[in-house]
């Protein structure tokens, strides 16, 4: 079952991390969206991006491995 921890946004574009379990034990995934307003003036999310975009979504990228980074050395911390 995936839980998610924290998400990131720079603008529009986010990314959220999911903390999994396994039977090997704790895991870290990540995923990466888009916001919009739909022509129904309702927010809508997207997964697909511009050329503008990817440059946001390898900075987000950046952050989120050192996230997760953190978020195994908690773990390893709380375990011991």
């Amino acid at each position: 079952m995936s839980k998610l921890v924290k998400q990131i946004r720079d603008g529009a574009i986010y990314a959220s991390i999911f903390q999994n379990k396994s039977e090997k034990g704790i895991f870290y995934s990540a995923t990466y969206g888009r916001t919009y307003t739909g022509s129904d003036d309702n927010p809508k999310t997207a997964n697909d991006f511009s050329g503008t975009d990817h440059l946001k979504i390898a900075n987000l990228a950046v952050k989120v491995y050192d996230e997760i980074a953190a978020l195994r050395q908690s773990n390893k911390v709380t375990a011991e």
